[in-house]
């Protein structure tokens, strides 16, 4: 029998997690008392006596905000880390030092939930947009000085995950429906028309765009045409399909 890796146990919980795009032992967490860590994460070779493999954890660095962290992701080269919090702040920091870069104390009017990384083609590695509880959907640049670049209020209750295809950001919503923006035009291109529930995740493949909703289908798309949907698929998650 092959030997299980060993959960790994904290005292405050996590709220967030996100991995080096690069290096898969190196992660960032986020707690809800405001904590960020940079981690090691290194799995020893030799089980336990419960046969485990035991995670050895070392902490590069720690950081606080003031508020339970919502989200975290690596810039797509590695070297930065944005973060959001309850209290509205979004922050930068350096990833191998833990200095914050830059912290704008109210990004939205609400509290964000996501972000998501766009196309470094078209607008760099800082280029990346944020979702917040009352479906609001900003696109920064944190290369510029004033780095709110866009801003759309076309969705009416939380974003609850973004993914991209090709040059669009697509943004599902608590209000059941899926919002396809143009990054580079930076405006709306369509807005589904309402699912039957709220809708909870993405997974985008090559023809096809999946989207969990709350509850326990899955609404299918083809990419390109986000309007209404081409399938549903029902599975026997009740509760919704959360990733």
């Amino acid at each position: 029998m092959s030997a299980k890796i060993q959960t790994l146990e904290v005292q405050i919980p996590i709220s967030s997690i996100a991995i080096h795009p690069y290096h898969s032992d190196k992660i960032c967490l986020g707690f809800l008392d405001g904590g960020i860590t940079y981690n090691n994460l290194t799995i020893l070779s030799d089980p336990d006596k419960n046969e485990s493999l035991p995670v050895r954890v070392e902490q590069k660095w720690r950081r606080k905000l003031k508020m339970a962290i919502r989200a975290i992701t690596f810039s797509t080269d590695g070297f930065f880390i944005f973060v959001t919090a309850s209290n509205r702040a979004l922050c930068m920091f350096d990833t191998d030092t833990g200095k914050r870069i830059r912290c704008i104390r109210q990004s939205h009017k609400s509290r964000p939930n996501e972000i998501s990384l766009l196309n470094p083609s078209i607008g760099g590695k800082l280029h990346f947009a944020t979702g917040a509880e009352n479906g609001e959907v900003k696109m920064w640049d944190f290369r510029l000085t004033k780095p709110q670049i866009a801003a759309f209020t076309d969705q009416d209750d939380i974003i609850n995950s973004f993914s991209t295809w090709k040059n669009c950001l697509l943004s599902a919503c608590g209000d059941g429906t899926l919002a396809a923006y143009d990054i580079y035009k930076r405006k709306l291109r369509i807005c589904s028309e309402t699912m039957h529930s709220e809708l909870l995740s993405l997974a985008v493949t090559k023809r096809f765009t999946y989207v969990g909703a709350a509850d326990g289908y899955i609404e299918v798309f083809n990419n390109g045409e986000f309007g209404n949907i081409v399938e549903r698929i029902e599975t026997p998650l009740i509760m919704g399909l959360n990733n």
